[in-house]
């Protein structure tokens, strides 16, 4: 399935020591130039030796997305990349910036974010219950912004505490 994935949750997966999963899962994973510009840890050769495809904009998309930012300062130039590139491709995008979600809802796109990784590596038997836990405990230690309830049923799931 193809996607485009946002810089936070290349950073969340980093942060819990899982980044490399990623790549098991049945997920053709491309993001375009502006997010890979972005990143520090996990940086940019990293995720490209990884598998991640770099998605380059056409002059008319770089053009939306500095509009777009202009109009929503709140939302990076990555940001705004990622959505306009999954929309006009017409796939999935992995975010877990609520504004971004917002506008995706907005146009119908496909739209996940961390916590639905994490129960795409749990479904494909990549980590037991304890080990997805201590990922999640890892990100949210790092400062990921998750939803608290959410987090507290994977919690109760894979632990049996919430």
């Amino acid at each position: 399935m193809k996607c485009v994935i946002d810089a936070n949750i290349l950073i969340d997966l980093n942060n819990g020591d899982i980044l490399p999963l990623l790549f098991k899962l049945t997920l053709l994973i491309s993001t375009p130039d502006p997010v890979l510009g972005e990143l520090i840890k996990p940086d940019r050769i990293t995720l490209l030796q990884m598998g991640v495809r770099k998605l380059v904009l056409s002059p008319e998309q770089l053009i939306e997305v500095v509009q777009m930012q202009a109009d929503e300062p709140r939302l990076s130039l990555g940001d705004c990349a990622a959505f306009v590139r999954a929309r006009d491709d017409k796939v999935m995008l992995i975010t877990g910036d609520k504004r971004l979600r917002e506008k995706a809802a907005e146009i119908s796109l496909e739209t996940h974010g961390v916590l639905w990784v994490l129960d795409e590596i749990e479904a494909a038997q990549l980590l037991n219950p304890p080990q997805l836990a201590t990922s999640l405990q890892k990100m949210l230690d790092e400062g990921a912004r998750l939803p608290y309830d959410e987090c507290q049923k994977r919690f109760q799931r894979w632990t049996g505490r919430g």
